[in-house]
């Protein structure tokens, strides 16, 4: 007796670990799934209304994942149609390049704006595009949202002369609607992990029977006839005339055949415009009813989600980190003014090319490089290629060529560098902080004309700091001496006082002075300047138990320096800026 009651209690302790440590999972709600009859409702997520707005193929392939969720054991997962139909425009790049050869032109689309396809928004989420939960970016039904509450939207849309990229950006990237804590939160992000297109839907009907009998919600797009057919249970049939109003995109969640009346066959379908021409039998309260021959007469597209998966914070890390460099970025580079407009993720666009070739719009597909465009202090636009590693922004300006086109490669893919800077290329390295700050590096020089030799420039969202650019001319000590300096890093920020120089090696000279934080604890600090320009300058605060070694991986010919504080891990390289604060 003694003994079960030891083995009773080891169980019980076992079972309380495992109901501790395992991930909740929902009960999965049951479904009718016979040869002639097959209902997914309860397997849906709730009915969602898309309001005044052409956002259905958003509603619906949103809908496709938030099923797959509920399937999975998530529950009800409610999740953000706001930010996948702003996002799939605003990060748009439109693949045709002579369309907008003038930098002027536009190559994303309003983010305010619907269109498109319900399953090309299925395979857009494939190639990259993730939704977050709808808490994240709320739906806005109302269809005048944005043109109430962002006036420049109105200029967009009326004024063509004002239909610039930089205006398109200015709505696209403001930070009202992309906030810091989208960009950057602490979210859980779902994503789509293949997909499976019906070809010529028409003709293969009993394929989407066999997709919705393995439980796949089928996303249709269809041509919305201009006279609605409504039987007595407000199925919609076919009309005969062949008129259309439009597009719609809704998911097709189940089927009955079991009518021995063919034309009495119909698919069940989740729309989204609310009570509008829902079917009248209670067991479809809010679902709509389509005959076989209506979707035989005008679907156009059909396609299922495969899979889907959950990328959560803190789960082997933030899965969307490229995320974070999506805005509008005010640079400095050797004192130069700019603006950097980062709209795209490379490869996202990927689904969208794809497309375009399928439809011969493009002879060819290629690689997705474009990350935005960049705008020097002169007014040249240049169309900026790139990519996107852990915190490390990679890219490159063409001077020779500045509508680089989206599929170029840029400086650092290749190993011979010194032939794209007789090219034209100019390489830039940012690396990006919790602030929103980047630092980094760039190839000095116009067209590369001194190989391997560097200027420091760095990035932010907020106000550019007031920095006078006077000339420092860094190799000589004592004009580091009596100047205040300021220091900025995520890690810590402050004033500097240089008072003393001395000769550190026959290569470098050593500025030391006192480092004052913003709580006012005062540390040393020391700069180790190279007497050679092109050498890194190494800049140390000093504290008692140890010791912030930070390269100047590259500085500026003025009076900045910027740089970075190495790791071990270069997803955690910190960058730096250290400039005279006069």
């Amino acid at each position: 007796m003694r003994k079960i009651e030891i083995i009773t209690i080891k169980i019980l302790a076992l079972c309380l670990i495992v109901s501790c440590s395992a991930p909740e999972v929902e009960i999965i709600p049951e479904t009718e799934t016979q040869g002639e009859y097959v209902n997914l409702i309860n397997q849906q997520s709730e009915l969602k209304p898309q309001g005044g707005r052409g956002t259905c193929i958003v509603f619906a392939a949103v809908a496709a994942v938030e099923a797959k969720l509920k399937r999975k054991g998530f529950g009800e997962v409610d999740l953000s149609e706001e930010f996948v139909n702003y996002a799939r425009k605003a990060f748009y790049i439109h693949p045709v390049m002579q369309d907008y050869v003038d930098g002027r032109k536009t190559e994303n689309q309003l983010g305010s704006q619907g269109g498109g396809g319900g399953f090309y928004t299925a395979s857009h989420m494939l190639a990259g595009l993730k939704v977050p939960k709808e808490v994240v970016m709320p739906y806005q039904t109302s269809n005048n949202y944005y043109t109430q509450n962002y006036p420049i939207l109105n200029r967009l849309l009326n004024e063509d002369e004002f239909k610039t990229q930089f205006n398109y950006n200015t709505f696209n990237l403001n930070p009202e609607i992309l906030t810091d804590d989208l960009l950057r939160g602490e979210h859980t992000w779902y994503s789509v992990t293949g997909v499976q297109e019906i070809i010529d839907p028409r003709q293969n009907i009993d394929q989407i029977e066999n997709a919705l009998r393995n439980r796949n919600e089928v996303i249709i797009d269809f041509r919305v006839p201009v006279d609605f057919n409504l039987d007595e249970n407000n199925t919609w049939r076919a009309s005969s005339n062949d008129s259309a109003n439009g597009a719609h995109s809704v998911l097709l969640v189940g089927f009955d055949k079991r009518n021995p009346d063919a034309s009495k066959h119909y698919f069940i379908v989740k729309n989204s415009w609310g009570n509008v021409r829902t079917d009248k039998r209670e067991e479809y309260a809010g679902y709509t009813t389509f005959s076989y021959d209506f979707i035989q007469k005008n679907v156009t597209v059909a396609g299922f989600i495969k899979d889907v998966k959950t990328l959560s914070f803190g789960n082997d890390g933030f899965k969307w980190p490229e995320l974070k460099f999506i805005g509008r970025w005010k640079t400095v580079f050797h004192g130069q003014n700019g603006t950097l407009d980062i709209y795209n993720i490379p490869g996202l666009n990927d689904a969208v090319i794809e497309s375009h070739f399928q439809q011969g719009r493009i002879s060819s597909k290629h690689e997705d490089y474009r990350i935005g465009t960049y705008y020097d202090e002169n007014g040249t636009v240049y169309r900026v290629n790139g990519k996107m590693e852990g915190n490390k922004l990679t890219f490159s300006l063409n001077y020779e060529q500045p509508i680089l086109p989206w599929e170029e490669p840029f400086p650092g893919i290749f190993s011979n560098e010194e032939t794209y800077a007789r090219d034209g290329y100019k390489k830039f390295t940012f690396y990006l902080d919790k602030n929103n700050f980047m630092g980094g590096y760039a190839t000095k020089g116009e067209y590369y004309s001194s190989a391997h030799k560097y200027v420091g420039g760095f990035a932010t969202k907020m106000e550019r700091p007031n920095i006078n650019y006077t000339i420092l001319t860094r190799t000589t000590p004592s004009n580091y001496l009596q100047r205040p300096f300021k220091f900025y890093s995520e890690l810590i920020e402050g004033d500097i006082y240089f008072d003393k120089t001395t000769l550190y090696s026959s290569s470098y000279f050593e500025v030391s002075g006192q480092f004052i934080s913003e709580n006012n604890f005062g540390v040393s600090v020391k700069l180790l300047v190279p007497r050679d320009a092109n050498e890194n300058t190494i800049f140390k605060i000093v504290y008692p138990n140890k010791e912030l070694r930070f390269e100047c991986k590259l500085a500026q010919r003025k009076d900045a320096f910027i740089g970075i504080l190495p790791d071990a891990d270069e997803d955690k390289v910190i960058p730096f800026l250290l400039y005279v604060n006069e």
